[in-house]
């Protein structure tokens, strides 16, 4: 994510448009299983959850960053919220294309999170 958070410095519509594209990428790739985070959630080793928990942490704080640096004039508290956000459903797109092996709900994640800031803002 750090080299299209510089890449799309400001342009928050352009990074989820990008990185729904490398989803796609990865997607077709027989090698990828999904999110690493959610994947490693799954371990049976309980000291395992806690190195996964902080990692999600990181990048929520990571994907709230950015989102203060974009110009979508939200403070730390509604950037964190969109991040859960992007998050929640960065998963969901996930999931779902594990389920039906179909990329189409990239695409309906990436039309609602390009959304999802003006719903916060107004």
């Amino acid at each position: 994510l750090d080299r299209l958070f510089s890449r799309f410095k400001s342009d928050y519509s352009g990074f989820i448009r990008a990185w729904v594209r490398d989803l796609k990428g990865l997607a077709a790739s027989e090698s990828f299983g999904g999110c690493p985070l959610s994947l490693g959630a799954g371990a049976a080793f309980p000291d395992f959850q806690s190195l996964v928990a902080d990692a999600a942490e990181e990048l929520l704080e990571q994907l709230s960053g950015y989102l203060r640096s974009c110009d979508l004039h939200c403070d730390a508290a509604v950037s964190r919220r969109l991040a859960g956000q992007i998050m929640i459903q960065y998963e969901g797109a996930l999931q779902m294309w594990r389920i039906t092996g179909s990329e189409e709900y990239f695409d309906a994640a990436a039309e609602i999170l390009i959304r999802l800031p003006r719903q916060w803002n107004s």
